[in-house]
């Protein structure tokens, strides 16, 4: 029989002529009301649900649904790698990337870029790259352009990621060591005058064939829409457009990601330094071998660790966390690799406290069908922060802040003016979780953290999730 703390809620799912359970102190009637609303719900809709709810410094919580059972967290998993970055990277972390060359009088024989995981390079920073280079006088590269890979190990595809081959929206977008914008294709379509063929815009540039063209009509053609395709050729990518756009329609967008990553910030730099009056001469070479490179030309480093968090905890970035998964491996002088990233996540989650058999944890972002994590160890995980005064600070400032920021900004409407939620979401095709911190201004804090799967009505599940996490409010 479930239990939530002192409150047994068997009758809650069972037929209503048993007995409701009779919610007794600490719980509010509100939260009492609402996990069972919640795990009603749940049952009549085919599905499960977890739920733990604790208090910082309290030894067992206070709500326990199912709680040490391991489910599939979705990207809630991103609170595990943002914890762990912070212990393992620090907080005063920053990524470098490097440009090498020996320059004599305008010369390089080659010229080598090399990053050891900045998940935010971007064209821009190669842009101030090629400007530094200018200044220095650098006019021929002789020989080629070399890509230093070698910070990372294993393949560029992230643990189970595999599970969809075909996919080829950004958020599943493959890693590298010295990786470029995401490792995704941004293409515009922005329409030209009546009959004229539209402009076509791919940033960063030199990684995609382009065949086909859009047309400039005075309205849309539904039976002509605007299509954008991609598929692999070789290590790169053919983007195939077709369709129309209205003249005065607004300029089309679209992202995509990238086939093989490994090349690309190399051929975005060639056709850089190429527009800055360059001669570049050879090919665009990749090594995934420790090479000694020629002396340091120009150094960037990124912001540091605490700012990049933020695109995992606002913004559930899938990229960044699996980046920082392998740079969390890496660390000390160990492998950077995925897999050891992985193994000293579940580390510290065995120092935290007893983890269930079923644990599994094969990626950082909580993709497809990867990860089990149960909301108990989740739970402790918050906790830990919380009463990390060293940690809680900087984790906290990266969680979505509810009815207000990142991925809640429009969720948990119902919050009290004196109530706020701080939070990390998580939404797969039949997986929602939630987990965070509620506080009240009357200084009460709970953690809690809830998963519910088999439930495709994802709308519907965050709903539900929200209406509890909104009812903890109550507790004092």
């Amino acid at each position: 029989m479930a239990t939530f703390g002192v409150i047994s809620v068997a009758s809650s799912v069972a037929c209503a002529t048993e007995p409701k359970p009779t919610p007794l102190a600490p719980i509010a009637q509100a939260s009492a009301t609402a996990i069972e609303r919640l795990s009603h719900w749940v049952k009549q809709n085919g599905g499960t649900v977890s739920v733990t709810v604790s208090r910082p410094g309290e030894a067992k919580p206070w709500i326990d649904l199912a709680g040490n059972a391991p489910k599939n967290p979705a990207s809630v998993t991103k609170v595990l790698t943002a914890r762990v970055a912070l212990e393992t990277l620090g907080h005063a972390y920053q990524f470098q990337t490097t440009l090498h060359g020996q320059l004599r009088i305008g010369h390089v024989p080659i010229l080598a870029i090399r990053s050891d995981g900045d998940p935010t390079l971007s064209v821009e920073t190669l842009r101030g790259f090629v400007s530094e280079l200018v200044a220095l006088g650098l006019s021929h590269v002789d020989e080629k352009i070399l890509v230093d890979q070698s910070a990372f190990t294993g393949t560029y595809v992230p643990p189970a990621f595999e599970q969809q081959p075909e996919e080829w929206a950004p958020f599943r977008a493959p890693i590298c060591a010295t990786a470029l914008s995401h490792n995704r294709l941004e293409i515009r379509v922005t329409p030209k005058a009546l009959g004229n063929v539209a402009q076509l815009f791919i940033e960063p540039s030199g990684y995609a064939e382009v065949t086909g063209q859009v047309e400039s009509v005075a309205k849309a053609d539904p039976k002509r829409p605007l299509t954008v395709s991609v598929e692999p050729t070789g290590d790169r990518v053919r983007v195939k457009i077709s369709g129309t756009i209205g003249e005065n329609a607004p300029q089309f967008v679209a992202y995509k990601r990238v086939h093989d990553p490994r090349r690309l910030v190399g051929l975005a730099l060639r056709d850089l330094l190429r527009e800055r009056g360059i001669v570049v001469n050879g090919s665009v070479e990749f090594t995934d071998s420790v090479t000694l490179l020629p002396p340091v030309l120009v150094r960037h480093s990124s912001d540091a660790l605490p700012v990049l968090l933020r695109s995992l905890g606002k913004d559930s970035d899938n990229f960044s966390a699996e980046m920082l998964l392998r740079a969390i491996g890496g660390i000390s002088g160990g492998i950077a690799s995925s897999e050891a990233g992985a193994k000293r996540e579940l580390e510290f989650l065995g120092r935290l406290g007893s983890v269930e058999p079923d644990t599994r944890l094969v990626n950082g972002s909580g993709l497809f069908d990867a990860n089990r994590l149960s909301t108990n160890l989740l739970v402790l995980l918050l906790n830990e922060v919380y009463t990390n005064r060293w940690v809680y600070p900087e984790f906290a400032s990266q969680l979505s802040l509810g009815n207000t920021d990142g991925t809640l900004k429009t969720r948990l409407k119902g919050l009290p003016a004196d109530c706020k939620i701080r939070a990390k979401t998580g939404t797969l095709r039949a997986t929602g979780s939630l987990a965070g911190y509620v506080e009240t201004n009357a200084g009460a804090t709970h953690t809690f953290a809830i998963i519910v799967e088999g439930i495709t009505d994802m709308a519907k599940v965050k709903s539900e999730m929200d209406a509890f996490a909104v009812s903890l409010c109550s507790e004092r």
